[in-house]
């Protein structure tokens, strides 16, 4: 039932980051799921749904940083349209597995649109840090590892923590490449080692950051609006 648990977030994840890999293997997967229907199927459902909301509402988070006080109103208005079209389509892709090529098309316009209102505002600096985010949000954990990143940069951290974190980035960085090779060829080792990368990096931090620092970090890590759970990190990650 795996595939009935990632589906859907497979989907509109590659098509809320503007991906332009297949969509439809993704759909056909999904309907696939769909189809065998089941209690557990609906349980994983819902949670698709959670983990969806929470993922576009980090990437929401990420751009909404780009942006200087004057433009902020703006572009929170362009991301909450953005929002609502996405979750309208999102239920019309439940509802009508049938129509499936139809709204994912519809979803991928939607992004693009979202993407160009963004750029006609956003200043070239700005665009090439959208563009990261973009290719970060291809993967969950790409996805948090540039919130983490964006969030460390807030803490007032010494010269020597500064410099562990450099160089815990680039270790970070080599690594993910690393996997990201090894993905077509190892799928589910290329999973463990990204749990075991995870790991390897919440103990990392509890060894750089001070127990303040750590409860800091916990805090700018949280959701916002404070809704979910905070994302653990450091010693309370491993209790």
């Amino acid at each position: 039932m795996q595939v009935r648990a990632s589906a859907l977030r497979q989907l509109l994840l590659v098509i809320v980051v503007g991906g332009t890999v297949c969509c439809a293997a993704v759909v056909r997967a999904k309907e696939a799921a769909r189809q065998e229907g089941n209690a557990q199927g609906q349980g994983a459902r819902l949670a698709d749904r959670v983990d969806l909301q929470a993922a576009v509402q980090q990437v929401s988070e990420l751009i909404l940083d780009l942006a200087t006080d004057q433009q902020k109103a703006r572009v929170q208005e362009i991301l909450d349209k953005t929002q609502e079209a996405i979750k309208a389509l999102r239920d019309d892709l439940e509802a009508k597995p049938d129509q499936r090529r139809a709204i994912a098309q519809k979803l991928m316009q939607t992004v693009q649109d979202m993407r160009t209102s963004l750029n006609e505002m956003l200043s070239p600096e700005q665009r090439e840090k959208l563009n990261e985010i973009m290719q970060a949000a291809r993967s969950q954990v790409g996805l948090q590892l540039l919130r983490l990143e964006r969030k460390l940069a807030k803490l007032i951290l010494t010269d020597e923590q500064k410099l562990k974190m450099d160089e815990l980035k680039s270790e970070v960085r080599e690594q993910m490449q690393a996997i990201r090779q090894e993905v077509a060829a190892d799928r589910q080792g290329a999973a463990q080692k990204v749990r075991e990368l995870t790991q390897s990096l919440r103990r990392r931090l509890a060894e750089i950051l001070t127990a303040d620092q750590q409860k800091e970090l916990r805090e700018l890590m949280r959701p916002a609006g404070g809704e979910g759970k905070p994302e653990p990190q450091g010693e309370t990650a491993r209790k």
